[in-house]
């Protein structure tokens, strides 16, 4: 059977109530669960290194890294200026590269709401003298 480019094989998609695999097999695991966890324990427990990871990985959240607070002092200018007084501050050993990375990525955010807010009181001016925007 050959296939139309662009086209569904499956155009209706799959009817509503239908479970998926993964639906069915944590529905028939379900009625086991306790026993399961404490097999996996024991197992984790014996030495089996696979299923020690796998408990670890699923149980504990991964450790994200965590910065100190830092004061830095940006210039009132420009984004331009105050992107330029971060990329002093690590040239000159003050900021590490990461709490850079961290700053020059908020000023970035800062410049696309700004821009944003630029061209949306552009457009409200655009619609006012066109009569249009009802």
């Amino acid at each position: 059977m050959v296939f139309k480019a662009g086209a569904s094989g499956n155009p209706s998609g799959r009817k509503p109530g239908i479970p998926d695999r993964r639906a069915r097999l944590r529905d028939a695991l379900e009625g086991s669960a306790d026993e399961l966890l404490q097999k996996a324990v024991g197992m984790a427990m014996d030495g089996d290194q696979a299923m020690l990871s796998l408990l670890i990985n699923r149980v504990l959240p991964a450790v994200r890294p965590e910065t100190a607070p830092v004061r830095v002092d940006l210039p009132n200018g420009s984004l331009a200026e105050r992107a330029e007084a971060v990329v002093a501050a690590v040239a000159s050993g003050s900021l590490s590269a990461s709490t850079a990375a961290e700053l020059l990525a908020g000023l970035g955010v800062v410049g696309r709401l700004t821009e944003l807010d630029e061209i949306t009181k552009r457009l409200t001016a655009l619609e006012a003298r066109s009569g249009g925007g009802q």
